[in-house]
């Protein structure tokens, strides 16, 4: 197999050791973390001479697997478990997302509930960028590349007093009406010296592959549909900031819908910008209007198509023709995650686009 996990510097992405482990699990997703485990034998012939202890060390350190010289995942160590008769250890980790569940948007805290951070003139895409770097500014830098600027119109007002946390504004933004889908991967510096972690916006990914689901020989194989429609609405009442009678509320009713009548309720009781909540109202109307439709299928690892070809928020163009339950015709899916092992399976998760 042409798997390899490295041990690198959670700060600065350089890498420290090849890490011979006997196991690793690991799964890369849009708009959210994911993680994986680790397992090691420390009496291994392979094992031996390591510096376990700093290689592994809690936070400090980032696993990245790669597949052929590409980091294909990366996740930051936050536990371990250690088995003393066995030599057996079990290492927990998690993608970037983790660290920034623990950045906040201020990064100095003298008058802390006095400060305020607003970015104006800007797309939803560019307060995202804002946010991050607003968390990861100075001293509090992590090897981060992201995909640059849109321009536009919108403008929001962050406050000390709020403890604005980098994933929960993350989640407020992806969550608003025209919402970007967050992507945070991993790479290896030009010199493949480092680790570094891209971030872009998943539904500005181009490039279609297409698949003929009726061939004898596929890219994919294992296929599996599964439609759901418990979340079905045709009417959204958003609620924001306040209580009672004060309660801020934004409706959002969907016309011409099939479905009979069908109400949700979402809340966001820190959300007290109108056009944020009308926004993120309207997002979830969205979603509810019709069935979550998600396709899931393998790949191989060391197919013609590899691995690292795989792209959160790439389009697959699945073609299927004289299937029972499946409608003849082209089905445009993208990819919302992919996962795997160490060994040749990967599986792909898609949603209807």
């Amino acid at each position: 197999m042409a798997w390899r996990v490295w041990s690198v510097d959670t700060r600065t992405g350089q890498k420290q050791s090849v890490i011979p482990v006997t196991g690793f699990t690991w799964t890369c997703a849009l708009n959210g973390g994911s993680g994986g485990t680790a397992s090691a034998v420390l009496n291994a012939a392979t094992s031996k001479g390591l510096d376990w202890w700093g290689l592994l060390d809690v936070v400090r350190r980032t696993l990245v697997i790669e597949w052929e010289g590409s980091a294909v995942y990366a996740g930051v160590i936050w536990s371990w478990d250690y088995d003393y008769d066995t030599k057996r250890l079990t290492v927990n980790h998690s993608d970037l997302w983790s660290l920034l569940a623990k950045r906040m948007l201020f990064t100095t805290y003298t008058d802390l509930m006095k400060k305020k951070f607003t970015i104006a003139s800007a797309s939803l895409w560019d307060m995202v960028r804002g946010v991050i770097e607003a968390g990861t500014a100075g001293a509090y830098s992590l090897p981060i590349f992201m995909q640059g600027t849109t321009g536009g119109t919108r403008s929001r007002t962050w406050y000390g007093y709020e403890l604005p946390m980098v994933a929960d504004e993350l989640e407020t933004l992806m969550d608003a009406d025209g919402g970007p889908d967050i992507a945070m991967v991993p790479r290896w510096s030009t010199d493949g010296t480092k680790l570094e972690w891209l971030i872009y916006n998943g539904v500005e990914v181009s490039g279609l592959i297409p698949v003929n689901l009726s061939a004898n020989h596929k890219m994919i194989h294992g296929l599996k549909i599964k439609r759901d429609a418990t979340e079905v609405a045709t009417v959204v009442i958003g609620t924001g900031e306040g209580s009672e009678q004060d309660l801020e509320y934004q409706v959002a009713s969907i016309g011409g819908s099939p479905y009979p009548h069908l109400v949700k309720d979402a809340s966001f009781p820190k959300e007290k910008d109108g056009n944020m909540l009308y926004d993120r109202t309207w997002a979830e109307a969205d979603v509810a209007s019709g069935p979550v439709e998600q396709w899931s299928a393998s790949m191989n690892a060391s197919d013609a198509f590899r691995v690292t070809m795989v792209k959160l928020g790439r389009q697959f163009d699945l073609y299927s023709h004289g299937d029972p339950m499946i409608v003849d015709g082209h089905h445009v899916m993208r990819v919302i995650q992919y996962s795997g092992d160490l060994s040749d399976t990967v599986k792909l998760e898609f949603q209807d686009f």
